[in-house]
């Protein structure tokens, strides 16, 4: 499965990064599947022809990427979840990354639009079925909180719909950002005394587009809907700018 690497001794970075790739390799083409142990440690080193303790830093770094999982005292294991494996260095990189509310939106546009068309074309019944309890849960809440919670949810359930797995990755991740960005937009919409009518309308009509299988139509209506908070947005630029001017 693995084959001896030809490094520098001295150049422990081009070591990890070759004993990454060849495992990465290996669970790409399926030689390496979920919930497969690796070889052990020392078997793996020999192999390589490194030491333990550079095998050891690939293996936390697969472990915290969540492609190996590890039993204490045991061997470590492919994970069982590799679809989802990204959610949670890709989740850091944005806490980390001082996105703005815009950039934000802007991602989140082209992901989700994307996801609803996709969920038009790949829904099952089932999973429409759940899409429109989470529509009621989401339409009929009026704390914001509790709205937030639900609206994330249901974007994550076309999310999941869509059957693609990157796009399900990153926005899942993007929990942190997407969450003030809806939270934040229900919160101005309430001081302002907009009608939550039209979210709920819109809702209504994206489950309906997903449920019948048409991709323009639910790619247009996910459009429509995020425009609300490109909005929000504009509002709050426009008040920090006054601001700043006085």
């Amino acid at each position: 499965m693995f084959k001896k690497i030809l490094v520098d001794k001295n150049n422990n970075k081009d070591a990890f990064s070759q004993i990454m790739g060849q495992i990465i390799d290996c669970i790409s083409n399926g030689e390496l599947k979920s919930g497969d142990a690796l070889p052990a440690e020392r078997a793996m080193a020999e192999t390589f022809g490194v030491s333990r303790p550079i095998v050891r830093e690939v293996i936390k770094s697969l472990e915290f990427l969540g492609i190996v999982s590890a039993v204490q005292g045991g061997a470590n294991y492919i994970s069982m979840d590799l679809k989802n494996c990204f959610i949670e260095p890709i989740a850091i990189l944005m806490k980390i990354s001082q996105t703005s509310p815009r950039q934000s939106q802007q991602l989140r546009v082209t992901l989700e639009c994307a996801a609803a068309r996709l969920a038009a074309i790949n829904s099952t019944p089932v999973e429409c079925a759940k899409l429109n309890l989470l529509m009621e849960q989401v339409n009929a809440t009026e704390d914001v909180d509790d709205a937030k919670d639900m609206d994330f949810k249901f974007h994550l359930q076309i999310a999941k719909m869509a059957d693609n797995p990157i796009i399900y990755s990153v926005l899942a991740a993007s929990v942190s950002i997407t969450e003030d960005l809806i939270s934040n937009t229900r919160k101005y919409m309430k001081e302002k005394k907009y009608s939550g009518k039209d979210i709920a309308s819109q809702h209504r009509a994206l489950v309906e587009a997903i449920t019948k299988h048409q991709p323009d139509r639910a790619e247009q209506v996910m459009k429509e809907h995020l425009r609300i908070v490109d909005i929000y947005i504009d509002a709050m630029e426009k008040q920090k700018q006054e601001k700043d001017y006085d």
